[in-house]
């Protein structure tokens, strides 16, 4: 966080005060211009962190609610409807739909639905919400994840099902896949009838890249989908916390630690991309060429 928001023990809990004092700027600049108690707002977020709940300590790996489940606020001109609180599932594609109906706009021919009666009543029980994520698939060579979120029932679709009862079990703990069979079969099938085909990503600019890079994100060049049966996200994802571990000697200009740290985790890894290209290019560094090439 920036240095004013430092105070905090964590500085995770500095950047969301630094996040909230952003949200508190503009409000303060929609006062000052006259537009605020007629403005819609909405306040939300692209994701959550998995802050080691089930092992990832940032998001992108899994699909668990502490990644996917994020805040929707939204107030509407002149505080209409204030304080109400609207139960059940929500997806983010339905935002955009949402914003058009409420502002009298037309709202057609989008992925979304608008939430409008669901606001009105207060519920959103008969909506469910769809999640993926390719990132394991695309850059470790890992299974791809696919989630449904209904009122009562969580559905991961993975080498390994996951059957959450969310009401009962809010931190995803138990696992009713086969328990609860014919649940788990109905959402999976929900799922897989809404799937799309996995493709190779196309090439990212290199200067986009690095910069992405310089953000933290640690994805590099793309390649190909892997294919066949790949391995589950949740067996190897002590995997990709080491990855990271051997991203941080390499910036903290330990190399050789950083090396032998790639190439523990490739030993166990092979279909890993990024820790193939960013050992070689720590290769390079180290004027091991052929090697670092290689």
């Amino acid at each position: 966080p920036p240095e004013a928001y430092r105070r905090f023990a964590h500085p995770y809990d500095g950047e969301v005060a630094y996040a909230d004092a952003l949200v508190g700027r503009l409000f303060d600049r929609l006062r000052a211009l006259g537009v605020y108690d007629r403005a819609l707002i909405a306040v939300t977020s692209d994701h959550g962190e998995g802050l080691k709940d089930h092992g990832e300590a940032e998001h992108g790996i899994f699909l668990y609610r502490e990644a996917v489940h994020v805040p929707l606020l939204l107030r509407l001109p002149g505080g209409a409807l204030g304080g109400r609180r609207v139960t059940g599932p929500a997806s983010q594609v339905d935002l955009a739909a949402t914003l058009l109906d409420l502002t009298g706009l037309p709202a057609e021919g989008l992925d979304g639905a608008s939430l409008r009666e669901p606001i009105e009543t207060g519920n959103t029980s008969s909506r469910a919400a769809y999640s993926e994520t390719l990132f394991p698939r695309y850059h470790y060579g890992w299974s791809d994840l696919y989630a449904v979120t209904e009122d009562r029932y969580r559905y991961v679709r993975a080498p390994r099902p996951e059957l959450f009862d969310v009401q009962n079990d809010p931190g995803e703990r138990t696992n009713f896949a086969d328990s609860r069979a014919t649940t788990a079969f109905g959402m999976r099938q929900w799922i897989e009838a809404r799937m799309g085909s996995v493709a190779a990503p196309e090439k990212v600019d290199p200067e986009v890249q690095e910069k992405l890079q310089a953000l933290g994100y640690v994805g590099t060049g793309s390649a190909a989908a892997a294919q066949g049966d790949l391995p589950d996200p949740k067996d190897k994802i002590a995997s990709y916390e080491a990855f990271k571990e051997a991203l941080v000697l390499r910036q903290q200009g330990r190399s050789a630690q950083a090396v032998a740290q790639f190439r523990k985790v490739l030993a166990d890894n092979p279909g890993m991309l990024d820790a193939w290209e960013i050992l070689g290019s720590t290769l390079l560094q180290m004027d091991e060429t052929a090697e670092g090439i290689a």
